[in-house]
């Protein structure tokens, strides 16, 4: 179940959600509260609880994006504690520049910080997308240093993507 509450000052917007806990598992519950009364600002908040008895993981996010002009700029943070688990921390940034009506890049940064390991998990992203019409046309490329939090461990990857929209 998820509800979305009536709006009570321009610009918030508060929602909430239930999923009821079976015989093994327990009711999980959420909430968010996010905030746009500003002309390109929105900030957002949420909690919430999931995962089964023994395995429960409490996770809090916390997200601010500003757009002025063609760059958007935007950072988050979400730590999650975890029972029976290693907890984890993710901080991420983003910078996005409109180029154009059809193009776009993005530069962006994330951080996995788990409890008792030695490492950092450290990822970048680049990325271009081109949009005609009802098509987008996107290319990314990821490089992770100290990937699972293993001293020494490197992926580089790439994607593309082709979307249509209807």
């Amino acid at each position: 179940m998820f509800y979305t509450l009536p709006s009570m000052v321009d610009g918030l917007e508060v929602t909430a959600s239930m999923s009821p806990g079976k015989a093994s598992q327990e009711t999980h519950t959420s909430y968010g509260v996010a905030y746009t009364g500003v002309e390109g600002l929105t900030v957002k908040f949420g909690q919430g609880d999931s995962g089964a008895p023994g395995a429960e993981i409490e996770s809090t996010t916390m997200m601010a994006s500003y757009a002025i002009g063609s760059f958007t700029l935007s950072a988050s943070n979400t730590e999650a504690d975890n029972t029976g688990a290693a907890n984890r921390e993710v901080d991420a940034y983003q910078v996005a520049y409109t180029v154009s009506d059809s193009v776009s890049v993005t530069y962006g940064s994330e951080t996995y910080e788990t409890v008792d390991a030695a490492t950092d998990e450290e990822i970048e992203s680049f990325g271009v997308s081109y949009t005609t019409g009802g098509m987008t046309l996107s290319g990314n490329t990821y490089e992770t240093k100290g990937a699972g939090n293993v001293a020494g461990a490197k992926t580089d990857r790439w994607s593309l993507g082709l979307s249509f929209a209807f």
